[in-house]
């Protein structure tokens, strides 16, 4: 029987995108682009007995909203406004706590049957609920552990516009600095002329560790 372990808004840290882990999510007290603020809580002690273990984790919508986030742009994958009251099935794996690395908070993690190290969770899913009010519930199984999705993981570091300036990076690694190289281009005798190419929404530029 699922029991409710959680309420908040729905979101996960940024490192998860970068990587294409997208393992882990956190009940937040406020939206990614607002200042509404919720009363928000996980309970840990409840989950701490099975942490390690396989269950299920499904979501209810209590309020809904759209989202601030931008998407992920390499997956091409966007965020959708659930109805209020609509159920978002997570699917199957092993439950995991995390320190979600930011405003003290832990992560719900969970861990897939077949050691992939990406796409642990159905990233539509986790955009169908970004910046959603949800309840939170869990339940011990011994379902099958869900499948793989059907995504492709980025493998060398890229950045891709957004627009207005802003860029998206997939494949870095935290920790690490990352420099786009501008287009250079000769024009002869000894002469270059060096470019750093205008932000259009949608383009893509390797990356470099500086």
């Amino acid at each position: 029987m699922s029991e409710r372990v959680g309420h908040g808004v729905f979101g996960w840290s940024g490192t998860e995108r970068r990587s294409d882990r997208y393992g882990a999510f956190v009940l937040a007290a406020t939206p990614y682009a607002s200042s509404d603020r919720i009363a928000n809580h996980l309970d840990v002690a409840t989950l701490r007995p099975l942490d390690g273990k396989r269950v299920r984790i499904t979501c209810r919508v209590i309020a809904n909203r759209e989202s601030g986030h931008a998407g992920d742009l390499a997956l091409k994958v966007f965020p959708t406004t659930p109805d209020v009251g609509e159920v978002v099935d997570l699917g199957v794996g092993t439950l995991r706590l995390e320190d979600a690395g930011y405003d003290g908070m832990t992560a719900v993690a969970m861990v897939p049957g077949d050691g992939r190290d990406t796409f642990w969770f159905e990233p539509r899913k986790l955009y169908r609920l970004h910046d959603q009010t949800v309840d939170v519930f869990i339940e011990e199984t011994t379902e099958d552990f869900s499948p793989a999705p059907t995504f492709k993981s980025t493998s060398d570091p890229v950045s891709i516009d957004v627009g207005d300036g802003y860029i998206q990076a997939k494949g870095v690694k935290d920790g690490v600095n990352y420099s786009a190289p501008p287009k250079v281009e000769r024009v002869g005798d000894g002469l270059f002329f060096m470019d750093n190419e205008p932000h259009v929404a949608g383009r893509r530029r390797k990356l470099e560790r500086r």
